[in-house]
């Protein structure tokens, strides 16, 4: 690895926060990439890999309308895309730059 990070994603799926957010995050990212490649850990990269894994018993409940929440925020809190623009918006913008289609459409 070269320390380089490159994203390939649609025109326009990333808005210039997502980007921001991107290079500021850009060396726990690859302490990840190293990690997931097998090579030897820090406690950092430790600590993030943890930050994905989580059971289904986890996930919030939206106290609006009793669904499961489907946003993770960095904070490890959950959101609901359904009741909140602005995490509707961000999952939004996750489903394109993942390249799934808009709203659960196949």
């Amino acid at each position: 690895m070269n320390g380089k990070l490159e994203v390939d994603a649609p025109a326009g799926a990333l808005t210039n926060m997502d980007i921001s957010h991107l290079r500021h995050a850009k060396v726990d990212l690859i302490r990840t990439l190293n990690l997931a490649n097998g090579l030897e850990a820090d406690e950092a990269a430790k600590a993030l890999m943890e930050l994905e894994e989580f059971a289904p018993e986890e996930i919030e409940t939206c106290p609006v309308c009793d669904d499961l929440c489907d946003v993770q925020t960095s904070t490890g809190s959950w959101k609901c895309s359904s009741c909140d623009p602005e995490f509707e918006s961000r999952k939004n913008n996750t489903d394109n730059w993942l390249g799934l289609p808009p709203n659960g459409a196949s």
